[in-house]
């Protein structure tokens, strides 16, 4: 049997062994346990509680500018469609509201952009927190600078948010064109439309895992691992969650007309530590790169 190549030649993370694989997993479940990525992803969640809600009712608002509101709506429940029934309930009722509420355009709506995206920070600034926990590093930005960059995460995922409904418009737009009785031609929609918003997401890791952190951005290939393990996890954790949620438990015996925001809070947990998980499987990937003179690299995670 050969071995895994060492040091300098393990260049590309295709050159590492599965055995060599089957430890560097071990390493990031491990990390993740003694790290307590529970409570990180508590944080995560409960922010981004706070932030989406507002954040996802500001890009629609803006969307409807371009399109109905009904459109807009349609597109929503396209997008949530992967949550839980009741969170999706949730998520839906308060954009009825917003795009009921406000109008696009306008100085209030340019002062509730402004409020919304400055208070959403605190979302970008605990997804930076975590991301320098589980890559192992400090943080090493300064306090103006972690602003401006938790900020941009927020205008990102903002921009994320609106491409998604920009998609889902112009695919809808597609199948109208096509003819209906098409062979294939649901199967051919299904596949765009899923491929297309599952793509906005993983680039979305790939920018997260190469530059969130604080420190030197990680190169391309060794964001990959990472990537790939956060998104399998995430849809087989996201299905497993819908029918927990639908089938087994009944969160609304114990918690009422909370049980909605509870099971969204959850989601985003689940969401949250596995994309800390990721990160942790490119850093523990990264430890085993070495320098040729033999010193480990600058990526190195903290043990």
């Amino acid at each position: 049997m050969t071995r895994a190549p060492q040091g300098p030649e393990r260049a590309t993370p295709w050159r590492i062994g599965w055995r060599e694989w089957g430890r560097i997993y071990a390493r990031a479940a491990d990390g993740a346990m003694r790290d307590d990525y529970g409570i990180v992803a508590s944080s995560i969640a409960f922010a981004s509680f706070l932030s989406i809600l507002p954040l996802l009712g500001l890009v629609a608002v803006a969307y409807s500018m371009l399109v109905p509101s009904q459109v807009v709506a349609s597109n929503i429940a396209t997008l949530v469609d992967v949550l839980p029934e009741s969170a999706q309930n949730l998520v839906q009722s308060w954009l009825t509201n917003s795009l009921a509420r406000h109008r696009p355009g306008g100085v209030a709506f340019l002062v509730s952009a402004v409020v919304t995206l400055f208070g959403a920070r605190r979302a970008g600034r605990s997804l930076l927190h975590g991301m320098n926990i589980a890559s192992g590093v400090e943080q090493g930005r300064g306090p103006l600078y972690n602003q401006l960059v938790a900020i941009a995460v927020v205008l990102a995922g903002a921009g994320l948010l609106l491409s998604a409904l920009v998609s889902i418009s112009a695919l809808a737009l597609i199948q109208n064109l096509v003819p209906k009785n098409l062979p294939g031609a649901t199967e051919a929609f299904n596949l765009l439309l899923w491929g297309s918003l599952t793509l906005g997401p993983v680039v979305a890791l790939v920018l997260t895992y190469r530059y969130a952190a604080a420190r030197a951005p990680v190169p391309w290939l060794w964001v990959l691992p990472g990537t790939v393990s956060a998104v399998l996890l995430w849809l087989g954790a996201t299905l497993a969650f819908r029918f927990y949620v639908g089938r087994i438990v009944s969160y609304g015996n114990t918690y009422g007309s909370l049980s909605a925001v509870v099971v969204l809070q959850l989601w985003l947990m689940l969401s949250a530590y596995i994309m800390l998980f990721g990160a942790k499987v490119n850093a523990e990937a990264l430890r085993i790169t070495r320098t040729p003179g033999g010193r480990v690299g600058e990526h190195e995670v903290k043990r």
